[in-house]
């Protein structure tokens, strides 16, 4: 367990280099001003990380198998303990000195030295939201940290946090989505395929704009519609992918039934790549299609409120997403054996076409 103290500027270069090393290359912390990259990266570490416990069951470097189901959900609660007492740390610090908070008084240095983030774990339960998750075990034992190789980030998240004033509970909500990958693989209808979006997906538009200084419903209510339109068109990309992968299926239930078809009928063709998928099936892909196209078009105004160079990077997303949706029309929905890809020169004509208004 490390129980040396971390400085801030340790904390921030890691999470900096995760984001420039990490096996997936995600291009996060680069369309943004120099100022706000590490803070990106702070939010980006703690998501990627907890992404990972939840995904493969990363167990941290030297780790000789991945974690069981049970050791994931109690990895991502000490995760979930450990932003919310990172987050709240400098407030508790200044708690009941009967004086101006030390914050205001003497601002926070990256070199200042904070606790050891073994520190930061233990939390009551009824800090932390139940809402989709399944029943879980007590937390561990106090002073019981999260992951060894997750120790590091918790400064810089803790900092980034306060310093923008972005509420933690946006943190609580991906740590939520993950913890539900880990135990649902069936999704009933279409609101809890919506409710798993604003958890996933969600939180990453609105720390963005917050880290850009905007704070308006608005805005929100558009970003929100974006980053879910975007999830949708990666599930209805991935339907083959997703159930090759672990029999995942994100098309709601309900609208499969109501199209004729069934989850047998997506196992059908990924098992026969050559015969055509029913055209029930594809009737309910279209139909999720143009759900998430309608999403993208709700968010479609957010881009021309932003300041230069966000508002250049919220169009190459709106026309990422709305180009897999294009490419799932081509395949006439058929993403069941065939997934689109967006190819070296669609990412050429993105690039320049978010050089322009939407």
């Amino acid at each position: 367990m490390q129980t040396d103290p971390t400085t801030l500027a340790d904390s921030y270069a890691r999470c900096l280099a995760l984001t420039r090393s990490h096996y997936e290359n995600f291009p996060v912390a680069r369309l943004i001003p120099r100022r706000l990259q590490k803070h990106v990266a702070a939010i980006y570490a703690f998501a990627r990380t907890a992404d990972d416990i939840a995904d493969e069951g990363y167990a941290g470097e030297g780790a000789a198998e991945p974690l069981t189901i049970e050791q994931r959900l109690a990895a991502l609660r000490e995760m979930d303990a450990a932003a919310v007492r990172a987050a709240s740390l400098q407030g508790q610090k200044d708690e009941g000195k009967g004086q101006r908070a030390e914050s205001a008084a003497t601002p926070q240095g990256e070199n200042e030295v904070v606790p050891p983030v073994a520190a930061l774990c233990p939390l009551p339960l009824s800090l932390i939201p139940s809402a989709a998750l399944p029943p879980r075990s007590p937390l561990p034992a106090p002073h019981s940290p999260p992951s060894e190789a997750a120790l590091w980030l918790f400064p810089a998240l803790g900092d980034t946090l306060r310093r923008f004033n972005i509420p933690v509970q946006l943190m609580l909500d991906l740590t939520s989505a993950f913890a539900q990958d880990v135990v649902k693989r069936r999704y009933a209808d279409f609101a809890e395929v919506l409710d798993y979006c604003r958890r996933s997906a969600n939180p990453i538009g609105r720390v963005v704009l917050l880290l850009h200084g905007y704070n308006d419903p608005e805005r929100f209510a558009q970003s929100d519609a974006i980053c879910t339109a975007l999830q949708l068109a990666n599930f209805w990309q991935d339907i083959g992918v997703d159930w090759k992968k672990d029999r995942r299926v994100y098309l709601p239930l309900d609208d499969l039934a109501r199209h004729g078809a069934s989850v047998e009928d997506i196992g059908a063709s990924v098992a026969a790549p050559a015969t055509p998928a029913s055209p029930a099936l594809r009737a309910c892909i279209r139909e999720n299609v143009e759900r998430a196209q309608a999403l993208f078009d709700q968010g479609r105004p957010l881009a021309a409120s932003l300041a230069f160079p966000l508002n250049l990077e919220i169009r190459a997303t709106w026309l990422g997403g709305t180009t897999i949706l294009r490419k799932v029309r081509e395949l006439d929905f058929d993403t069941a054996r065939r997934r689109p890809r967006i190819t070296a020169g669609d990412k050429l004509r993105l690039l320049l076409r978010a050089l322009m208004p939407l």
